[in-house]
C-alpha cells in the first residue's frame, strides 16, 4: 500500500513506542494512603460493560458525531434488533415480514434489516435466540447470525447452502445439488438505509471493515458445477445518488462497493468488476462497480489485505471512498454507455448500504466481522 513515507514510518515507530512506554507506567497499580493496591477505574462505557441478562434494554452505542470524525453506520452494536424481509423481492417487497427483538429487549429505534433473498428458510418465523454474555445469536434451520451489542460492528454472518437450496420450488436439484442458471440464489445481508449526503470538504470518508471468512466450501454438492456460475462471495455495497438537479443523470442510482472474498478467486484476489446487477428475476438492474483490492491497497490513504480470498485470514480493508470516487465517475463517463456521466463528488448522496453472502453457488459459508464502520474524518 502506498501513502505513508519511509521518514514518517520511523517516526510513528518512535511515537508508539513512547506511547507504549508511558501506557506501562500508567499501568502501575494506584495506591492508597495506606499503600493498598486500589484497581484503575473501568473507563468504559455503560454499552461497552452490559450483558444481556443484566439490563432490561440493549443499551446503544452512541454514534460518533464530533470535529474530527462523522459516522455515518447508526446502532454499531445492534441494539434495536432487525426488522427482516422475506424471501422474494418480486412478490414481496421491501416491507418486512417480522422483526428480531432480542427476546424483547431490543432498543426503541430500528435501523438494522436482514435481508434472506432466494433462501427456503425465514428467519422471522423459524429463527431461535439464544445469548451468552453480550453475545446475541439467531439460528434458523440454515442461516446464523451472531452479534456482540458490548462491541462496535461486531458479527458473524453464516449461511449453509446445503440448506438454502432445499426447498424444491426454488431449487430443482435440491440440497445436495447446485442451481439452474435460471434460478434465484440464497442471500445473508446486513442492511441500512442512510441517506447522507458526502462531505467533500472532508478530509477522508472511510469504509472500514475488519473479517475472517472462516469456511466457504461445496463438499456436500453431487456432480459437475459451473465455477463462473456458482461462486460464493462476500461483499459490502453502497448505493450512491446523484443530487445535483442540472446533471443529466440527476437521481440516478448505482451499486458502488468491495468484493472482499470469491470462491472463484481462492488463493487471490477478486477482479475489478463492472455492469449491471442481473442474472435472476430481482435483480435491481443498476449499474454496478467495484473495483479490485489489489487496487485499493495502492490507493493513497487506504489499507487492503491481499491477496483476500483466503480461508481462515485475517483481513483489513480502509477505504478511502472520498479520494477514489472521482476516479470511477471518470472511468464511468468513458464507458461505451455512460453512466453517471453528470455525477459528482460535490453532489452525491449514499443511499444505503449493505454487506454479507451471496451463494449463487451451493456452499456452505461463515464470515467473522470484528468491525465494521462507515465514517467521514476531518
Amino acid at each position: 500500500m502506498r501513502g505513508i513515507s519511509k521518514s514518517r514510518k520511523r517516526f510513528l515507530g518512535c511515537a508508539c513506542a513512547l506511547l507504549m512506554g508511558l501506557a506501562a507506567v500508567g499501568c502501575v497499580p494506584q495506591t492508597d494512603d495506606g499503600g493498598e493496591d486500589v484497581p484503575p477505574p473501568d473507563v468504559r462505557a455503560e454499552w461497552e460493560m452490559q450483558t444481556f441478562d443484566t439490563v432490561d434494554k440493549v443499551v446503544t452505542r452512541p454514534q460518533v458525531n464530533n470535529e474530527q470524525r462523522v459516522e455515518i453506520l447508526k446502532d454499531l452494536n445492534f441494539s434495536g434488533g432487525f426488522a427482516v424481509t422475506g424471501i422474494n423481492a418480486s412478490i414481496e417487497g421491501s416491507t418486512p415480514t417480522g422483526y428480531l427483538l432480542h427476546d424483547g429487549k431490543a432498543a426503541e429505534e430500528r435501523v438494522w434489516q436482514i435481508s434472506q433473498w432466494g433462501c427456503s428458510h425465514r428467519m422471522a418465523q423459524e429463527a431461535e435466540f439464544r445469548y451468552s454474555g453480550s453475545l446475541l445469536t439467531y439460528q434458523d434451520p440454515g442461516k446464523t447470525v451472531t452479534v456482540d451489542t458490548a462491541k462496535t460492528g461486531c458479527a458473524t454472518l453464516r449461511i449453509n447452502g446445503s440448506a438454502e437450496y432445499s426447498d424444491p420450488a426454488l431449487y430443482k436439484n435440491g440440497p445436495n445439488g447446485d442451481r439452474n442458471a435460471d434460478e434465484n440464489w440464497p442471500h445473508l445481508y446486513l442492511e441500512q438505509a442512510l441517506n447522507y449526503d458526502i462531505d467533500p470538504d472532508a478530509e477522508h470518508l472511510y469504509m472500514e471493515l475488519n473479517y475472517k471468512v472462516t469456511e466457504c466450501s461445496s463438499d456436500h454438492v453431487t456432480g459437475n458445477r459451473g465455477d463462473g456460475e456458482h461462486a460464493g462471495m462476500f461483499v459490502w455495497f453502497i448505493t450512491l445518488i446523484d443530487t445535483d438537479p442540472e446533471s443529466p443523470s440527476f437521481n440516478q442510482t448505482m451499486w458502488f462497493g468491495i468484493k472482499t472474498f470469491d470462491t472463484r478467486f481462492i488463493g487471490g484476489t477478486p477482479a475489478a468488476e463492472a455492469g449491471g446487477d442481473n442474472g435472476k428475476e430481482d435483480s435491481t438492474g443498476l449499474f454496478i462497480y467495484i473495483p479490485s483490492l489489489t487496487e485499493v491497497a495502492e490507493e493513497q490513504y487506504c489499507e487492503a489485505t491481499v491477496p483476500s480470498s483466503v480461508i481462515g485470514q485475517d483481513g483489513v480493508v480502509k477505504f478511502d471512498i472520498l479520494h477514489y470516487i472521482p476516479k470511477m465517475l471518470s472511468r464511468l463517463k468513458k464507458l461505451t454507455k455512460p453512466q453517471m456521466e453528470g455525477a459528482s463528488i460535490e453532489h452525491m448522496r449514499i443511499g444505503s448500504t449493505n454487506f454479507g453472502w451471496e451463494l449463487m453457488g451451493n456452499n456452505d459459508a461463515e464470515v467473522e466481522i470484528s468491525y465494521i464502520n462507515l465514517y467521514s474524518e476531518y
